[in-house]
């Protein structure tokens, strides 16, 4: 299971905004939604920071977009990977002298780890951390990547729980009225967003390990990458038996490892090794396959979510931008 949703501290910030917001309509004795006996700070601070909380869902999407197409500045800072072997040679040595006695203190070990990364100008996509070290062992030096922007999974914790935050104010917000085409359109999609967003948190929390579960030794990205050889290697072998018994292999690759008794008997002298390669190489194909079925099978639900989600999000943030520029005008 992944728990690690469950230990942000995102997730304490949207459910006080929402407790917050809910409270303080119910100390005010407001009508949730518009009305002429609806309290009009309420109503503006509700859909401020709704507007707000989704201003955080774009700079998600468009955080995740320039990471996908490498246009992300990360990016921009990579380093030749020999710098980083050297680097990373030279700060093993600091460590055994640290192990060694010859460096007791943290400052002075991570002054020199720090003027290490320098000196081999990998310093602006790693960074030195020492841990003094306890019961006279020597201290503890660790490095780790430069991530100016945070980890893109915080980023995915920020957005599922404020895209659910923001979905529930614009629900108070709006209180669940169909009485105009807006609010039907903003409570709709209100409703939708915040069930597709929790049924998504579900996935998150559960879907790794149910997909661990299919794979076994063999995960999907292997299994792909596999399937893809002995596509090529069935291929290769298949064409060096096409000039001595064309009809034989034709059949046998629509019939897979099923016709191999049928091929064999079809392959005639120096053919017969080969021919065993080839069946060889089918049985193995198919092996693979099954277990690449199974997990994309297993993947398709965990992404299919996502068809139904992000229209209805985008969906919402028009009808949001609409109403705000409608309100602001009118």
């Amino acid at each position: 299971m992944n728990a690690s949703l469950f230990r942000s501290w995102h997730a304490v910030v949207a459910a006080l905004l929402v407790v917050g917001f809910y409270l303080w309509g119910r100390a005010l004795g407001t009508t949730w939604g518009w009305q002429t006996d609806t309290d009009r700070g309420f109503l503006l601070w509700s859909g401020w920071v709704a507007f707000t909380l989704y201003l955080v869902l774009w700079a998600y999407a468009a955080r995740k977009a320039a990471h996908r197409t490498r246009w992300s500045f990360e990016f921009a800072r990579a380093v030749p990977v020999q710098q980083l072997e050297q680097a990373q040679a030279r700060l093993s040595d600091l460590r055994v002298e640290a192990f060694a006695g010859r460096l007791t203190g943290a400052s002075m070990l991570a002054a020199r780890a720090t003027s290490v990364l320098a000196q081999e100008k990998v310093d602006r996509v790693l960074a030195a951390e020492v841990t003094p070290g306890a019961d006279g062992k020597p201290p503890q030096l660790t490095v780790r990547w430069r991530q100016p922007l945070g980890r893109l999974a915080r980023w995915m914790h920020a957005h599922l729980y404020y895209g659910v935050a923001a979905a529930v104010l614009v629900t108070l917000h709006g209180g669940l009225r169909f009485t105009s085409p807006m609010a039907l359109a903003l409570n709709a999609l209100s409703l939708a967003v915040i069930g597709t967003g929790l049924f998504g948190i579900v996935l998150w929390t559960f879907g790794p390990a149910w997909l661990s579960a299919a794979e076994g030794d063999l995960n999907y990205e292997r299994a792909d990458a596999l399937r893809q050889h002995y596509a090529r290697k069935v291929a290769a072998t298949a064409d060096a038996l096409r000039t001595t018994a064309a009809p034989a292999v034709n059949a046998v690759l629509a019939a897979g490892p099923a016709g191999g008794a049928a091929f064999l008997a079809a392959a005639q002298g120096e053919a017969q090794p080969i021919a065993r390669d080839l069946l060889t190489l089918l049985g193995q194909r198919a092996a693979v396959d099954v277990v690449w079925q199974r997990l994309s099978a297993r993947r398709a639900v965990l992404n299919t979510w996502r068809l139904v989600h992000v229209p209805l999000s985008i969906a919402l943030v028009l009808v949001v931008l609409v109403h705000v520029f409608s309100v602001w005008i009118y």
